[in-house]
Order: C-alpha cells, then sequence, then structure tokens
C-alpha cells in the first residue's frame, strides 16, 4: 500500500508581533536575514546595515542593490503617514544620496498604494511596498512571509518586453538592459583594445560595475540609467568612523587643471566633473557621463565611454600609487 505524502497547512497568526516583540527587534532580525526579503524582490540585496544615520533621524535599514543603495523601512500594523513621511525623508536626505526605497506593513491603506503608485510613475523614485505577515505549517516554527504590494513599474516589467537570451531568463527588465550593455561596451573595448579598467570584466545584471583601484580604500565604477552611463573614481563609503582616502581628494584635486590637460590630450570628448559630499556622506567622485540609449547604444558612444575609462585609469593611477602610503589603511 502506497503511504500518502503528508502535507501540512498553512496557518497565518494573528500579527508579526508573535515573532517579534516590535519593530526593532524586526528590524535587527532583518538586517541579519536580508536573503529572505530578497528572495522575493530579486533586487540583490546584501550589506544591510540598521540604524543607518541620515542627519538627526536613524534609518531602519540601508542596504546595497544591484543598482545602488535602498532605504527600508519597517512597520507593524497598517500602514500611516508617519513611517511614510520618514521613508520618503530618508530617500530625499542627502547622507544618503538614494532614490529608492522598501517600505514593509502588515496591511496598506488603499490610499498610501495609491500613492506609492502615483511617486513610482513619476519616475521621481522607486519604492516597494512589501506585506509582511506571520504564518506556520503545521506545527513548524513561525516564519515571516513576504508578498509585494506595488512595485516600480520598470521592476515589474517582463523579459518579453526585450529580445534577450537564455541567460535573461528570470531577470527583470532593466536588469537585462544593463547586463546588454555591459556586453556591448566590454566588447568594444576589447575589439579597439582600449585599456578600461571594466575591459576584462564578465557581464552581469546589475545598473553599477565596481573595480578596484590602486588602494584598498579606492574604486572604479560603471553606473547605468535610463539614457545615462558614466565612469568614476571614487571612495569607498566609510561604514565605521571617518574612514580612509577622504583627504585624498584635496591632493587631487589641488592637480585638477594639469589632471584635466591630460585627460584631455588622451582623447575623451567631455570634461570630468569633481564632486565632494565628505561632510554628508564621506564620499567623493571624480565622473564621466554620457548620453546613451541603453537599448541600442551607438558604437561612438560605446568608444567614447571605454576611452574615457582609460583615460582616466591612466590620468589617477600613477597619482594613487605615489600617495598610497599616505592614505593607505593600517
Amino acid at each position: 500500500m502506497t503511504r500518502e505524502a503528508e502535507i501540512g497547512s498553512v496557518r497565518e497568526l494573528s500579527t508579526v508581533g508573535k515573532l517579534w516583540r516590535g519593530e526593532t527587534d524586526f528590524t535587527r532580525w532583518l538586517a541579519r536575514n536580508i536573503g529572505d526579503l530578497d528572495r522575493v524582490l530579486g533586487l540583490g540585496l546584501r550589506d544591510a546595515r540598521p540604524e543607518e544615520k541620515a542627519g538627526a533621524f536613524r534609518v531602519d535599514i540601508v542596504a546595497e542593490t544591484y543598482d545602488d543603495s535602498i532605504a527600508i523601512e519597517n512597520q507593524f500594523g497598517q500602514s500611516d503617514h508617519k513611517h511614510f513621511g520618514q521613508l520618503l525623508t530618508y530617500i530625499a536626505h542627502p547622507d544618503q544620496q538614494i532614490s529608492q526605497g522598501i517600505w514593509i506593513v502588515e496591511s496598506a491603506r488603499d490610499e498610501h498604494v495609491k500613492a506609492v503608485e502615483r511617486l513610482n510613475e513619476a519616475e521621481t523614485v522607486r519604492i516597494w511596498m512589501v506585506k509582511v505577515s506571520a504564518i506556520r505549517i503545521g506545527d513548524s516554527f513561525p516564519a515571516p512571509l513576504f508578498e509585494i504590494i506595488v512595485a516600480p513599474l520598470e521592476a515589474g516589467e517582463s523579459s518579453d518586453s526585450w529580445t534577450g537570451t537564455e541567460a535573461d531568463r528570470g531577470l527583470k527588465g532593466p536588469q537585462i538592459k544593463a547586463r546588454h550593455f555591459q556586453t556591448a561596451l566590454f566588447a568594444q573595448a576589447e575589439q579597439d583594445a582600449i585599456n578600461s579598467p571594466f575591459r576584462r570584466l564578465s557581464p552581469r545584471p546589475a545598473q553599477q560595475r565596481d573595480t578596484p583601484a590602486l588602494g584598498q580604500g579606492l574604486l572604479y565604477r560603471l553606473a547605468v540609467k535610463q539614457g545615462e552611463a558614466r565612469v568614476l573614481v571614487t571612495n569607498r563609503k566609510p561604514r565605521n568612523g571617518p574612514g580612509t582616502w577622504l583627504e585624498l581628494y584635496d591632493e587631487l584635486n589641488a592637480e585638477s587643471d594639469r589632471i584635466a590637460s591630460e585627460f584631455a590630450n588622451a582623447g575623451p570628448q567631455r570634461e570630468l566633473m569633481w564632486w565632494d559630499d565628505r561632510s554628508t556622506n564621506g564620499r567623493w567622485g571624480v565622473t564621466y557621463a554620457v548620453d546613451i540609449d541603453l537599448e541600442r547604444p551607438d558604437k561612438e558612444k560605446l568608444r567614447e565611454l571605454n576611452q574615457a575609462a582609460a583615460a582616466m585609469k591612466a590620468v589617477f593611477d600613477p597619482r594613487i600609487e605615489r600617495l598610497s602610503d599616505k592614505f593607505e589603511e593600517a
């Protein structure tokens, strides 16, 4: 006689308070188990930091994604104006410099759902609204269940909207576009034998790609968004205390005229942009930006971006190497 498989029934507990004593305990748990949320969202969530400062406020969680940093606001009970306002404040605060957020609630008011949808439609911010509930399967341990209520329009795009390959299966629209753009950019660098710092990288479904510069506190970054691609040299964001390599900006900026001349002689058509957010965000950078169609990038624009990345490496690597002993982390 064949034994029938035992299948448990899902039981939803009355509140998530059955799992955690309060929002603070939930926040700490989520920061340690951010992958549980990412299995639902697919954003590449990692490096979750609870209670991250934003001026006089503290964000529940700031995490990294495939694209950028993201603010996470957690709320037990029904969605309310207070938590919604807090999330928007964190997103807009200059200490964080992020434009996307996740609002986790037990239940969502229709007014807040519509407000989040309107903001996403305007494309000024990207917000995911997520329901969290507590469940058991039979007599198992209780567990959280995450369900998407609202997602940015582009995050919900079907891969059918892009003529993709087998490697694109399961990816979101922006991830597919980013990977295809990287494929074209890196192939152009190989074809032209341009010594870009990104030349040997493998394409990934990420709108931001980093590769180390000389000095463990620095990196070269490729960042894309709709209609624009940028290459930059920047410092890694300090996590504890003031961090290192912050003052290197002053050393480099003191040579900005000479750097600009050497960079222009290397062939790029546009000027470098210098930015200094050390006092608010612990970051600085030197950027080269190109307007470009990510879906159908022009070869000349790809060549220009690769040449700019190579020129940036040629200009900054010798200076970083010369100054590395002064700024290298102990």
